[in-house]
């Protein structure tokens, strides 16, 4: 999450980081397991941070 965060210039980076995130949370088959993934990167700032990416614009 501190790369994530920190390389905000590198939408390519970004993407895969979110590309990550997803696949590692939705590997998952137990369900529990899945949602307290879930709940650690919500506890890591990752929603905070992709509600304020969301006003961002990129010509990328």
């Amino acid at each position: 999450m501190f790369f994530f965060k920190s390389e905000t210039e590198n939408i390519e980076f970004m993407v895969s980081c979110m590309q990550f995130i997803n696949i590692v949370v939705h590997s998952v088959e137990d369900m529990n397991f899945r949602v307290h993934l879930q709940h650690e990167f919500t506890l890591l700032g990752l929603d905070a941070y992709l509600e304020d990416l969301k006003c961002t614009e990129s010509d990328v």
